[in-house]
Parts: structure tokens; sequence; C-alpha cells
């Protein structure tokens, strides 16, 4: 009867090692868009197979953008708050970052890459105002009609219709003048990017400001 019961035992503990690493389940991670905005929330998450209540963190890259408690199910999401991925200097606009989330107990799901954007427009700066250049923007609403609004002394003297930016990471370029105004005078001219044909303060997704010297003064 001893050696049958060892045996049973033997047979027992066989079946659970074999039982345990199915009963297991490795933490899944996926994230949206695939390209996101930076400064700017617009990382949306979705995570799971975590133990119920963990403390999570998520990284973009080697930087922390946010943290989360698994839910009674083990899963995670953050779609009604969506994590903001800092802005880093970069020799490009448009970078490739890996995203990874961590329970601190040495569970990682990830890293899973992402496109990183920054919302910018890139222009020769300092051209003379009738000169043709490149704009070349980054970073806006794909596939939505972007509209330039120049302004000078809180008016408008320019609404130019740049095109619809295209791809996950809203890229658009248009040729134009530096300064595409009917007539040019000195002063600060102020560079509005939107999606709306008028301005609307409230609804301004980028801007900077150029200045026009007097033709007596090459550097003002």
């Amino acid at each position: 009867m001893t050696t049958r019961r060892r045996l049973q035992s033997t047979c027992l503990a066989f079946l659970g090692l074999l039982v345990a690493p199915h009963a297991a389940h490795a933490a899944e991670l996926t994230a949206a868009p695939s390209c996101a905005v930076a400064g700017r929330p617009a990382l949306n998450v979705t995570s799971s197979g975590w133990t119920p209540g963990s403390a999570l963190t998520f990284t973009v890259g080697a930087r922390s953008v946010g943290n989360g408690t698994a839910d009674a199910f083990g899963a995670f999401s953050n779609a009604a708050n969506p994590f903001t991925i800092p802005t880093a200097e970069a020799t490009h606009p448009i970078v490739t970052r890996e995203v990874t989330a961590s329970d601190g107990a040495g569970t990682v799901a990830g890293p899973i890459a992402i496109r990183v954007v920054r919302r910018e427009v890139l222009v020769r700066p300092q051209s003379r105002p009738r000169r043709l250049v490149n704009y070349r923007l980054y970073g806006f609403p794909p596939h939505q009609r972007l509209w330039l609004h120049i302004r000078r002394s809180n008016r408008t003297k320019a609404s130019i219709r740049l095109g619809r930016p295209h791809g996950a990471c809203g890229v658009l370029r248009k040729r134009m003048r530096y300064l595409p105004v009917h007539e040019v005078h000195a002063g600060t001219y102020n560079y509005w990017f939107e999606n709306t044909r008028r301005f609307r303060a409230s609804r301004t997704l980028y801007g900077y400001r150029i200045r026009v010297c007097p033709l007596m003064h090459a550097n003002c």
C-alpha cells in the first residue's frame, strides 16, 4: 500500500507539472494608433494577462508615460485617458519607439513598435517673402482638410487651403511663397494651422510667427 501511494503521489506531482504551464498566461499588450503625436494625449494601450490588482507601468522607449492598475480580470485599458508621449529631440520628426508594460514583479508585456511624430512645420527660415519654398508638415490630423491662416494686427491677411495630410502620421508637403499674402509690409505675421476655413483661435493646431524687416534693415 505504501509503495502504491508513493506512485500515486509521484504521478499527481508529475501531472501538476504538466498542467501548471498551461494555467499561466503571458501578459499581452496592444497600442494605438500606429503613429502617435508626441506631446499630446494620443496613446491608447490595452493589456491583459496580469494578476488582478497589479500596479502597471507603461514606457515608450526608456521613458515612463503612465501607470495603471489591472482590473479584476487582469486587464487594463486607458481609452478614456490616453497617455502623452514626451517630445524628444530627433533628427527627423517621425521616429520609431517601443512600448512596454511591466508589473514590477518581473512580468513584462511587449515590446511593440509604434511610430511617434512631432507636430511641426519645417520651412527654410528667413527667406524672402516672395520666394517659393517647400513647406513640410508633420503630425496633423490625417485626411482632414488643412488651412493656413496668416494674421497681422489681429486681422486675417490670407487663408490658404493646404490640402489633406496623408498616412497615419499626418504628413503634407506644399510649395508656395514664404509669405503668401497680397501685400507685404514690415511687421510681425502669425501663422496658424487649422482644420477650419475661417480662423478660430480655439481651433488652432499649430502656430508660429515671422518678422518682415523694412527694406533698409536687413537684420531687425
